[in-house]
């Protein structure tokens, strides 16, 4: 699956009641994409900017040759924290 990023969307990441981890890309109220990423799986997140300002999330799991790349995420600026009920989430 490849979602693009744009100034009109906003990411949301959760976790839900299920244990699911959760992508969303929301343009308003519309849905645009949503996407469950295998959270058990990934052995540890790899965070780093690049040239272009991005912020890139690169989501690393074993296999028997060593680590790779599972899920790889590039954002076009920060995350901002938001208050909810339910549970921590971030937005961007």
């Amino acid at each position: 699956m490849l979602i693009f990023d744009h100034d009109e969307y906003h990411w949301y990441m959760f976790i839900d009641k299920n244990g699911a981890h959760v992508v969303q890309l929301v343009r308003g109220k519309l849905l645009v994409a949503e996407m469950v990423v295998l959270g058990g799986e990934v052995v540890y997140v790899f965070a780093h900017s690049n040239a272009h300002d991005e912020h890139v999330f690169d989501c690393m799991v074993a296999t028997p040759e060593g680590t790779e790349i599972a899920y790889h995420f590039v954002l076009a600026h920060a995350f901002e924290s938001e208050a909810d009920d339910e549970a921590p989430r971030l937005t961007h």
